[in-house]
């Protein structure tokens, strides 16, 4: 009740006692202020959730993006402050990881692929071009399957080899 005073929801009915503190006058007009004015929520143990979260071994891993509440006007100055930890520590946590290597933009990854998937087309594609000739002087079909599994193997080994 007294972080509603302080907080501003209950209004109208608090008064201040002799030695300047404040208290509930009407309990009733407390009461409709008080469903007027107070979300009910499920951020009961928000702020314990968070700090288990921050010091598990996983840390910030254990607290889904999804189960941070989204910060509103109403929200203590704790709770902003850990949800401000939280994000901090996610932050940090992917910037750690981009530096290490272990995560990479995704455009590069895009990029690669692409490339890869472009030499091994040029590289099976112009299989037809070196091995037609030979293929069309041989009758031996042991031969022939020879020399194409040869064109495959040569083609498909290139890629082995980092560029």
């Amino acid at each position: 009740m007294q972080n509603a005073i302080e907080s501003g929801r209950l209004r109208a009915s608090v008064v201040r006692n002799s030695k300047g503190h404040l208290k509930i006058g009407d309990v009733r007009t407390a009461d409709r202020e008080w469903a007027a004015n107070t979300r009910r929520t499920k951020r009961r143990g928000l702020r314990r959730r968070i700090t288990e979260a921050l010091a598990s071994e996983n840390g910030v891993d254990d607290f889904a993006d999804n189960e941070v509440p989204e910060i509103r006007g109403d929200m203590s100055s704790a709770e902003l402050d850990a949800i401000i930890a939280i994000w901090k520590a996610k932050m940090s946590r992917l910037q750690y990881r981009v530096k290490t290597g272990e995560l990479v933009e995704g455009e590069a990854v895009r990029r690669s692929a692409f490339n890869t998937a472009r030499v091994i087309r040029d590289n099976l594609l112009n299989i037809a071009d070196r091995v037609a000739a030979r293929l069309a002087a041989e009758k031996d079909p042991m031969v022939c399957h020879a020399v194409l599994d040869a064109e495959l193997r040569q083609s498909l080994e290139t890629l082995e080899t980092p560029q």
